[in-house]
């Protein structure tokens, strides 16, 4: 008897130890839901009404979520017949863990989507999350899933093809990480087709106070699309890019927040009439950096702005520029390069700016000038040039007897130096600087 009564007590023991888990999950799950709503109210200020509702039970609750935008397009508003789309998102809460599967609506909204959809017996848009408790770190550690159906539109003269899209996603804390993928899309209007090949997006993201859904500018982020090509080609000819690639950084360095990208490609195809040119490694490395505190400060007034429906006021944006100018702006363009037939036209720039006022730049020009730090310099190679089409010498020789490039051989070659008020081009001060 006493061992039934142990066994009994154990099994009320582990049930109450169950439920409590389940109890524990469901109540980090719809506070991290309560975040979510209120992170894309904020972001959505001035934009968009953004209303939830919950309905919560000890193992599930369902919630639902609409965005209301305030001002639509014309053109989109008549199409959707609503400015409103709405969210079912409905959850299922376990031992220490709970899942959920967000989808649009029931609406005409809905139906109108599934009528250009490829898989129209699917939901065009599927979001499934998994949520596990760390009760030692006291954090919801969040994986999830993300389908998109392909769609597809004939009208008109315009055929429209979108890829689907589906990947991964993490979030935890301060930490978000993605990996997405799009399949071909295309778009052919009259004579032009323009066609877009498979893209792989992944991106991680750290932010450096808070956690990532209040993080604002202030996170270290790294992105990398791949695209297989870009196209477009018409009656009189097209371009190609094979195996494209955009690499973006941004990271916080010594109270300057760094922009930096990098984009590049295999080959770009030019076919202009009877002829084809094949230009290899097309590459830019550009960076730009400003003033952290200036531009956190900038992202709040637009949020402002934003909220009165006053983005479209000049004065405002003026000033808003101004925010960051009066800290200094930097711009470096390691390297820009393209190659045909062995030939390289390569340029590099190198520009700091010292803290100036837009006032300055509209009204008075040399105190600006005196502000900038500029090394600049682009090589021409003569066959490269040779080999585009309608390209006529002589044309340059104008341009070099103004000094505005130099003849150097094989090569023309453009440098421009600003320091200290004085502006050098190709060597020589221009007068009166």
């Amino acid at each position: 008897m006493r061992k039934v009564t142990w066994i009994g007590g154990l099994a009320v023991v582990v049930g109450l130890g169950y439920v409590a888990g389940v109890y524990l999950t469901a109540q980090q799950v719809n506070a991290e839901y309560t975040r979510y709503v209120s992170a894309i109210t904020e972001h959505y200020q001035g934009i968009a009404e953004v209303s939830s509702s919950v309905d919560s039970a000890l193992f599930a609750s369902k919630n639902s979520l609409s965005i209301e935008f305030i001002a639509l397009a014309e053109p989109v508003l008549d199409w959707a017949g609503t400015n409103t789309v709405s969210f079912d998102i409905n959850f299922s809460h376990g031992f220490l863990s709970s899942s959920s599967v967000l989808k649009i609506a029931e609406s005409d909204l809905l139906e109108r989507l599934k009528a250009y959809q490829v898989q129209a017996d699917k939901a065009p848009l599927q979001l499934l999350n998994n949520y596990s408790y760390d009760v030692f770190s006291d954090q919801l550690v969040v994986d999830g899933e993300v389908f998109v159906d392909g769609f597809q539109s004939d009208s008109e003269g315009v055929s429209l093809k979108i890829g689907a899209t589906q990947g991964v996603f993490s979030l935890t804390g301060q930490d978000f990480s993605a990996d997405l993928s799009s399949a071909p899309s295309s778009l052919a209007v009259a004579d032009m087709i323009f066609s877009l090949g498979t893209l792989q997006l992944q991106q991680t993201g750290t932010a450096i106070e808070g956690d990532i859904l209040t993080a604002k500018v202030a996170l270290n982020s790294v992105a990398q699309l791949q695209v297989t090509h870009l196209s477009a080609r018409g009656v009189a000819g097209g371009f190609n890019l094979d195996n494209v690639v955009l690499k973006f950084e941004q990271r916080i360095d010594k109270q300057r927040i760094v922009f930096a990208s990098d984009y590049s490609a295999t080959e770009l195809n030019v076919e202009t009439g009877s002829k084809k040119y094949q230009f290899d490694n097309p590459t830019l490395v550009i960076s730009l950096d400003l003033d952290y505190l200036a531009l956190l400060e900038v992202v709040q007034k637009i949020q402002v702005l934003q909220k009165k429906g006053d983005l479209e006021n000049p004065s405002a944006l003026l000033e808003l520029v101004g925010s960051l100018t009066n800290k200094g702006v930097n711009l470096k363009i390691e390297r820009v390069a393209i190659t045909l037939a062995d030939d390289t036209l390569q340029g590099n720039a190198d520009l700091k700016m010292a803290p100036f006022s837009v006032e300055e730049l509209m009204l008075d020009r040399q105190a600006v000038v005196d502000k900038i730090d500029l090394k600049a310099e682009l090589t021409l190679p003569k066959q490269l040039l040779a080999a585009l089409p309608n390209y006529d010498p002589r044309q340059l020789d104008f341009v070099v007897n103004m000094g505005f490039l130099s003849d150097e051989g094989d090569n023309y070659r453009f440098t421009l130096n600003v320091k200290d008020g004085k502006i050098e081009l190709n060597g020589q001060e221009l007068p009166g600087m």
